[in-house]
């Protein structure tokens, strides 16, 4: 058995090495296919994933800029949020079935406040 050990660095997603860069043009993509590895690598801000990954339509944007500016800079609600959510990961286990996107989002959503 093999694990990938590997990581991403901001040199291995330089916007210049990617198929969508054209020299002359610089990137012609729409939205960058490479997000999650931008991500990963730490190279993309909140802001930049906020704006890529919701339609461009003004009403939206006029909505989403507040929220974009006045980013604590954290997801969580406290250490309180942090620590349930890790609390329940652990009571419930792992599951290859189970553990998608969608169920992590509704778990950090439930967890969010000691009541729910």
């Amino acid at each position: 058995m093999y694990i990938n050990t590997f990581k991403y660095t901001p040199a291995d997603v330089d916007c210049k090495l990617c198929t969508e860069y054209v020299k002359k043009f610089g990137c012609t993509a729409c939205g960058c296919p490479w997000m999650a590895e931008r991500i990963e690598a730490g190279v993309v801000g909140y802001a930049e994933v906020v704006r890529q990954m919701f339609p461009h339509d003004k009403r939206l944007m006029a909505r989403l800029e507040p929220l974009i500016r006045d980013f604590p800079g954290m997801l969580w609600q406290d250490e309180r949020h942090r620590q349930r959510m890790e609390g329940v990961k652990i009571h419930l286990g792992h599951s290859k079935r189970r553990d998608t996107p969608a169920f992590f989002a509704v778990m950090f959503l439930f967890t969010s406040d000691e009541d729910i």
